[in-house]
């Protein structure tokens, strides 16, 4: 943990699944909303109704010079039914908490605000988060008399919020928000825009600021950029939206970027969890190289047997430039080539054909079930068929 913060306290309501996390410290307060876990917090999302949400409409919008944006945007905005009602469940437990610490504790004339409100989330949180980093914008905004008070909000794979009026005034009103999307995630795609017209239906909040694994990050990406970067030709992809792939995105930019200049601290969760996706991709990765590995291997003219056939896999195929002829064709585990590897140990192989059968059975060792081919054919060489 941040030596930096402290934990103020958890709001948890338990009708609608609700949890946030607030913490503090010298010049900051941050709110942080979990995502979708529990089928509650499911139905919460699939409550996809615009609201009416008639207190934004404190906030002047955006000025525009499209004359049908403008009209669109001073419309009565409209909110994700599901969010709001979600963060009202626990906003009076947040307000009493948050407000005394956004506070100096003078009185008398006009109140100043002495640390800044950062609200996040992931996914479900992130939407919470949206709501939330409003309306204290909205409320700070009266207290203060500032136009823009110190409110930042960053969401990560958040979906769409509200109508094109809310997004224009929370525009107004929080202009430090940022919105993290891995390319491919399948929920910042959501809920889905029919256009019967333009500025209707559900648009997002914040800057985007689109990353992917590879270590790239564009900020607001346009149409084409997202399309070439974000999947768009791939279409959505679920597993992208998992916490462990924004950390991880966010941790290999961070590399790339800075280099070994500078580390994010990342709490042991999240590290695990990135360490279980790393493994599973890269159990389905191998398996991809390996089918690789195979057809090339067959296209060089080295016979390949499943487990299926081990029992017959005595065969010869001719190797090396004289046309020698491979024999005694031994079809293996991994278990029992590292055995015969000891074995072979004091016979008469040469030490780089020893070195290559312990690369072969390396190799092996991290697929199990292939079947590997040794063989002393008559240039010389071990023969590899398999992996």
């Amino acid at each position: 943990e941040d030596p930096r913060y402290a934990i103020v306290d958890h709001v948890f309501d338990p009708v609608t699944d609700t949890h946030a996390l607030i913490a503090s410290s010298d010049d900051r307060v941050i709110v942080s909303f979990r995502g979708t876990v529990s089928g509650t917090n499911a139905r919460t999302d699939l409550d996809l109704a615009l609201r009416p949400y008639p207190f934004a409409s404190c906030v002047e919008p955006v000025a525009s010079d499209h004359p049908y944006a403008r009209a669109s945007a001073e419309k009565v905005p409209k909110v994700h039914a599901g969010f709001v009602k979600a963060y009202w469940s626990v906003s009076h437990v947040i307000e009493r908490l948050v407000e005394p610490l956004l506070f100096d504790s003078s009185t008398g004339g006009q109140r100043r605000q002495k640390r800044t409100l950062f609200t996040t989330g992931h996914s479900l949180g992130g939407g919470l988060a949206v709501v939330c980093a409003f309306e204290f914008a909205a409320n700070l905004a009266s207290i203060t008399g500032q136009r823009t008070p110190a409110v930042q909000c960053t969401t990560f794979g958040c979906p769409r919020i509200g109508s094109w009026s809310f997004s224009q005034r929370f525009r107004a009103i929080v202009p430090a928000a940022r919105r993290f999307v891995v390319a491919s995630d399948l929920i910042p795609r959501t809920p889905i825009r029919f256009f019967k017209a333009p500025y209707s239906g559900y648009f997002h909040c914040g800057l985007e600021l689109l990353l992917d694994l590879d270590g790239n990050l564009i900020v607001g990406p346009n149409v084409v950029e997202n399309v070439v970067v974000g999947g768009g030709l791939r279409g959505p992809i679920k597993r992208m939206h998992y916490l462990s792939r924004y950390c991880l995105a966010l941790l290999v930019w961070c590399r790339r970027r800075h280099g070994a200049a500078w580390d994010p601290p990342v709490w042991n969760r999240p590290i695990g969890m990135m360490l279980t996706m790393a493994r599973s991709d890269i159990r389905k990765r191998d398996a991809y190289i390996v089918d690789g590995l195979k057809e090339l291997l067959r296209r060089e003219g080295v016979v390949y047997g499943d487990r299926r056939s081990i029992s017959t896999q005595t065969k010869s195929s001719g190797v090396g430039d004289g046309g020698g002829t491979a024999s005694d064709m031994s079809w293996l585990s991994a278990d029992r080539a590292a055995k015969l590897l000891v074995e072979l140990r004091s016979s008469n192989l040469t030490p780089e054909m020893i070195s290559e059968l312990g690369e072969l059975v390396r190799a092996q060792a991290l697929h199990e079930g292939d079947c590997l081919s040794l063989s002393t054919g008559a240039n010389g060489h071990i023969l590899r068929d398999g992996a």
